[in-house]
């Protein structure tokens, strides 16, 4: 179970790694720096994705839905196999153990409802 937790966290990193980028790139562009290099960097960013028409429906809406969805699936998996396995083997004096694959799982999951609320909101305000 560790290896799939793995390959979903490693997965998910690389399927959200665009649209973070964007919306980093959109916070970096928003600061007035008296053009500075992160500056500069992020305006070429937004410009390569704005020019691009297939950049917004499937790098900013289609990946970030698969990450919610199968980070939603995968932490429900996580969750009900640990309390599986906890009746099996009740044990009152160990806490549950959370693994670096679970909190990344968790993390991308939230990184893509939030990317997604920002594209929401930015459509429905433009």
């Amino acid at each position: 179970m560790n290896s799939v937790k793995r390959i979903i966290a490693m997965a998910e990193v690389v399927l959200i790694f665009p649209a973070a980028l964007f919306i980093s790139a959109l916070a970096v562009r928003g600061w007035r720096l008296p053009q500075s290099d992160p500056t500069g960097t992020a305006h070429q960013i937004v410009k390569w994705y704005t020019v691009r028409s297939w950049t917004f429906p499937v790098l900013l809406v289609r990946l970030p839905c698969v990450v919610l969805v199968t980070g939603c699936a995968a932490l429900l998996w996580i969750w009900y196999d640990g309390r599986a396995s906890r009746k099996t083997a009740p044990q009152a004096d160990d806490p549950p153990r959370v693994n670096a694959s679970t909190l990344v799982i968790a993390a991308t999951t939230l990184t893509a409802g939030y990317i997604l609320a920002v594209i929401a909101m930015q459509t429905l305000i433009n």
